[in-house]
């Protein structure tokens, strides 16, 4: 016979910030129902943007706070090496890289087959580097990028400097 007063129990895990979880929540609630507004109703459209708040900085501030914990962590834990720092990148891009990189690749072919117009030129290459929104403003065939070219750049650049201000 099954057991129903299981059926319902949350298990929650001892090392995970559930406020953390619950903000990741309401960031990607934002980012969803902010790109979903398009298709509502003008007037639904007036309301519900009053309680819309910007899920993408939600998710910058996330970021930095996961990722300079991260850091404080190594630092607490070992020397501060340029070892340390290739394993800390090889971390962080290993879970950001592979999807962002499939969702480019995916673009570029879906823009070579369907749309005659698309140009494989050096903007569309600035992607791969992550500097599409360097100097310039955003270009328009990969709009959502934008946020992680910020924070790859945020990736790569603050561990440089503090191990810069540890190790010299």
């Amino acid at each position: 016979m099954m057991n129903f007063k299981n059926l319902f129990k949350l298990y929650f895990d001892e090392s995970r910030v559930f406020g953390l979880d619950i903000l990741r929540f309401f960031a990607i609630m934002f980012v969803v129902v902010g790109h979903g507004l398009i298709y509502m109703p003008r007037m639904v459209k007036g309301i519900v943007s009053y309680f819309i708040f910007d899920g993408v900085t939600i998710f910058f501030v996330l970021s930095g706070f996961l990722i300079g914990g991260i850091l404080i962590k190594v630092l607490n834990k070992e020397s501060f090496t340029f070892k340390t720092l290739l394993e800390f990148w090889k971390r962080r891009w290993f879970r950001t890289l592979p999807a962002y990189l499939l969702v480019l690749i995916l673009l570029l072919g879906l823009n070579i087959i369907f749309n005659e117009k698309f140009v494989f030129n050096s903007e569309i290459i600035k992607y791969f580097l992550f500097l599409q929104n360097f100097k310039t403003p955003h270009p328009s065939f990969f709009p959502e990028a934008w946020s992680l070219s910020i924070e790859e750049w945020f990736y790569l650049i603050s561990p440089i400097m503090i191990f810069s201000l540890i190790n010299f």
